[in-house]
């Protein structure tokens, strides 16, 4: 229960209660709240249970592995209100309780340099209950209105088989006969670290993905190709590959496509924040502004955070067709299908 409030505008308490997949080792009496002017209030703390388990188990008491444990810590993020949220807004609710949560995961890995401290996908289990804050101050019950479990972005799924065709790629692949693509794993990576609720890692293997893809492509197709070899990649920049070096090797330039090429440029300014200040903020820098043929879209976005996973969906999306249109030109020069 939370605790008791003075009675103001904001009448309502919603708690986010999660339950996390390990022990966070945070003394249950902590509680967080945001002291920047503007921000939304909010509480957030820890405690710690023990789950059932089976009598005959025998890795003993207190065990805490990271995957089996037996403690295990609940999330308590207490927001105000000054109306009755409806049900059409759990979800927005919880959402903002698991930023909260890796916020401070992210900021007690980092404090106490514990690698085992990770981010989580979503809650194992997750409850929001409404208070009402009567005239004494006192919060009393207005209901629950949601009570869920969840089994992981990958634990249940629908049953899939590969076709024939993917099974015989497959061999192709496992027997070293066609090589893979760096970029394309560097994306399947960030596909992963999104559904897990790492933005940032996520952002980041994009970015990655695109550094890569030129230099990569290059150096594949000059095994069939040697003047490919002759190409100078030293000390080039993102830009000038997708432009200059894309257009020497393989005919074509991103900005073919300017939709992508500003995406590149976006996806490149978003990296960089994250690489200074850990933060998925997109900001025209000086060098943006002075190169950049795409600069009324990009003001239209500066300032922004990428808050939420299915933003990140959209900068995959847009790095994966990157890629394929660099793929692709490359493929239609060479011959090769």
């Amino acid at each position: 229960m939370p605790e008791q409030a003075a009675v103001d505008e904001e009448r309502y308490i919603v708690e986010v209660i999660g339950e996390l997949p390990y022990y966070v080792p945070m003394p249950q009496d902590a509680t967080l709240a945001p002291n920047s002017i503007g921000a939304q209030p909010f509480q957030l703390y820890f405690q710690h249970f023990r789950p059932l388990r089976h009598p005959d188990d025998s890795q003993g008491e207190g065990v805490d592995d990271r995957i089996g444990t037996f403690i295990k810590s609940r999330v308590h993020i207490c927001f105000r209100a000054s109306v009755l949220p409806s049900e059409a807004e759990k979800d927005a609710y919880e959402e903002k309780a698991l930023n909260l949560t890796n916020k401070a995961l992210t900021s007690m890995r980092y404090a106490v340099l514990d690698h085992t401290i990770t981010h989580v996908n979503k809650f194992q289990r997750t409850s929001i209950h409404v208070w009402e804050i009567a005239a004494d101050g006192k919060a009393m019950p207005a209901g629950t209105f949601a009570e869920k479990t969840s089994y992981s972005p990958f634990g249940i799924g629908p049953q899939r088989t590969l076709t024939e065709a993917a099974v015989n790629r497959v061999w192709w692949i496992f027997n070293d006969l066609e090589p893979m693509n760096p970029a394309f794993l560097l994306i399947l990576d960030a596909r992963y670290h999104n559904a897990v609720h790492d933005i940032p890692r996520a952002i980041l293997d994009v970015a990655t993905a695109l550094e890569i893809n030129i230099d990569s492509l290059v150096n594949r197709y000059s095994l069939r190709d040697r003047t490919l070899s002759q190409i100078d990649l030293e000390n080039k920049g993102i830009y000038e590959l997708y432009d200059a070096v894309l257009l020497q090797a393989a005919g074509h330039s991103l900005h073919e496509r300017p939709a992508l090429f500003a995406d590149l440029e976006y996806i490149r300014e978003i990296r960089n924040s994250i690489v200074h200040e850990w933060k998925p903020e997109f900001h025209v820098s000086k060098g943006l502004r002075d190169r950049s043929k795409y600069l009324a879209q990009h003001q239209q976005r500066d300032g922004h955070v990428i808050s939420t996973t299915h933003e990140v969906d959209g900068l995959i999306a847009s790095g994966m067709e990157i890629i394929r249109f660099c793929v692709e030109a490359f493929k239609t020069k060479y011959s090769i299908r």
